[in-house]
């Protein structure tokens, strides 16, 4: 539920805004309330054309989404939702997937390469009557199912205490609730990891034959050592794949908060003016009571030590801006719909952030008649293909306004959305209120500014934002997407390093014979961790090179939704890569040096 302070009916904004009830405004949220039994498909089919009487010409048309939805679903072409923050929840689901199917392959690796230890097990309940399907098979799976079950309760306690985290992380307020729906799924996923991780080693041991296991006759197949060494390679192709996507998603985060955006947004604070009922209520004119409560605030907030420039402003530069059609540059009515977005400012506006004027000059409090003046941007000259546009007159609505300025492209949107033709405006009354501060003194100057505005607004909360945190807050989501993705990744690579820590201690344990005759003929330690590490080694590279297009192609799609990227490089994939083998090294050589030190005489002896 939203929280607000007051309610006000829609009529008294109507009062001040009689434009809104033009039928070509978007501006105003229109929510409607069915039946019951009343499908919305059909509701919105018979509003499909509904606007064709109202508008002439029309661009948009009207679709009816559920309001649930709107949080998740808020990415739409033509006329269909095509996604929006939905794609990072599915993103992540298959990440979890990925990472429990990873857990689920170090059990059957760790399961069937230690195998050898259970063969008289194995051959002694065979000899004695135990059946393959029978009792053998359901004894594996009834030993993964409990680890199954055992995990789950440690998860859930990890989850528990983890969930405040979790919480402050996401900006989000989850409770864990064990309802019946959330008991029910957890037991299926239980239960899909137990006979998933089980399945195939209850297969695999209890299909040897009595004889041949007594006998110690049983050797793994060429298939079952090129399975093994399968999943081995998919555990470190995922892990790679998640290490440079965090090079990626971070790469483009820093990319979006360090581009150039065409101003200046640092120190510079934002607040709202409080409209008196005794105060001009179109902050349109160019004079009124209003307009000059707002120069005298601004004259007033130049003087406070440590404040650099005041300016006010109706839409802003991170993304609150207007948009508006009705710009006609040539005969005919083609260009009448082209689509404009609208900043409406003060004179000391563009100043204030750094603006550049690329032709022409910025509104003046030197010339009288600057409200019937024009300013578009660069994009917006080359959309009306004006080669000399100083001087040019326009109609806005029908009204004559003359252009005396061309800005640079800026981003006055965030760096999803490619630049778009911008026409600014004049409104002296603008009510709300830019100050650039002095980064030496920002605490003097904070507290002057707030001085004035309580004395003037007796018992009103001096409430204000930094540009900076509202810029940043555009990515929010992508900030909590590159967090969370380093932290599966380091989940994935740190259970993929206990698959291959566990795999090394077997494989030396297994080879100890052969380690010890080595050592009796000369090898030395360096040359038996070679060949204990090199098995594995180029495991590790064939998962980094069928890693390299999936990161290509997943990668560019998920650049593919900014229309400003940084692209991949080279070498991401050579930190990745980096990040793969020192990992690999590690882990690896824990159990090498160990097994390279054994003292020969006591593995030999046993013989």
């Amino acid at each position: 539920m939203e929280q607000y302070d007051i309610l006000m009916s829609y009529e008294v904004f109507l009062d001040e805004s009689p434009w809104l009830k033009d039928w070509g405004s978007s501006d105003p949220h229109t929510f409607i309330v069915l039946k019951d039994n009343v499908d919305p498909a059909v509701v919105e089919s018979k509003i499909l054309h509904f606007m064709d009487s109202r508008v002439k010409d029309r661009v948009k048309t009207l679709i009816l989404q559920h309001y649930s939805d709107r949080y998740l679903y808020s990415k739409f072409e033509n006329g269909k939702a095509i996604g929006g923050k939905i794609e990072y929840v599915r993103l992540f689901i298959v990440v979890a997937v990925v990472i429990l199917v990873i857990a689920c392959i170090n059990f059957m690796n760790l399961s069937t390469a230690r195998a050898t230890r259970r063969l008289k097990e194995i051959g002694v309940k065979k000899a004695i009557g135990a059946r393959r399907r029978g009792s053998l098979a359901f004894q594996f799976l009834a030993e993964s199912m409990s680890l199954a079950l055992m995990s789950a309760a440690v998860a859930f306690t990890i989850d528990w205490l983890l969930l405040p985290a979790f919480n402050s992380l996401t900006a989000k307020h989850v409770v864990l609730t064990f309802d019946s729906n959330f008991i029910v799924a957890a037991l299926g996923v239980v239960i899909v990891t137990g006979l998933v991780s089980g399945g195939y080693p209850a297969l695999y041991l209890s299909r040897f034959k009595a004889g041949e296991v007594l006998k110690g006759k049983i050797r793994n197949s060429f298939g079952e050592l090129l399975a093994r060494k399968g999943l081995v390679v998919f555990q470190y192709m995922i892990s790679f794949v998640l290490i440079v996507g965090v090079i990626i998603i971070y790469r483009q985060i820093e990319y979006v908060q360090s581009e150039n955006l065409g101003y200046n947004r640092e120190h510079i604070i934002r607040f709202d003016m409080e409209i008196e009922p005794s105060d001009e209520p179109d902050y349109f004119t160019a004079n009124g009571g209003f307009k000059r409560n707002v120069e005298s605030l601004m004259t007033e907030m130049r003087r406070v030590p440590g404040v650099a420039d005041v300016a006010n402003f109706f839409h802003d530069v991170t993304g609150s801006h207007g948009g508006l059609g009705g710009v006609d540059w040539e005969p005919g009515d083609k260009d009448v719909e082209v689509s404009f977005n609208n900043l409406e400012v003060g004179y000391d506006f563009l100043p204030l952030l750094d603006v550049k004027m690329v032709q022409g000059r910025n509104y003046s409090r030197e010339f009288s008649d600057d409200m019937s003046k024009i300013i578009f941007n660069e994009t917006a000259i080359r959309k009306m293909g004006l080669k000399d546009p100083i001087g040019h007159t326009v109609k806005l609505w029908g009204q004559d306004r003359q252009i005396i300025g061309v800005v640079k492209d800026f981003h006055y949107e965030s760096l999803y959305q490619e630049m778009k033709p911008l026409l600014i405006q004049l409104v002296p009354a603008a009510p709300r209120i830019m100050a650039k501060l002095d980064g030496q003194r920002m605490s003097e100057a904070l507290a002057g500014i707030q001085r004035i505005y309580e004395s003037r607004y007796p018992g009103l909360a001096f409430e204000y934002r930094f540009v900076d945190d509202d810029y940043n807050a555009l990515y929010a989501s992508e900030q909590r997407i590159s967090v969370l993705a380093r932290i599966f990744a380091g989940l994935a690579i740190v259970i993929s390093c206990l698959g291959l820590y566990g795999l090394t201690a077997f494989t030396a344990e297994r080879r100890m014979k052969e380690i010890s005759v080595r050592k009796v003929f000369g090898a030395s330690e360096m040359s038996i961790m070679r060949l204990l590490s090199s098995e594995f080694t180029i495991l590790v590279l064939v998962a980094m090179l069928v890693g390299v297009p999936l990161i290509w192609v997943g990668g560019q799609w998920w650049l593919s939704g900014f229309a400003y990227r940084s692209g991949i490089s080279w070498w991401y994939f050579l930190m990745g890569a980096g990040s793969i083998f020192l990992i690999t090294l590690i882990t690896v050589s824990m159990n090498t040096i160990r097994a390279a030190r054994v003292n020969p005489a006591q593995t030999l002896r046993n013989e």
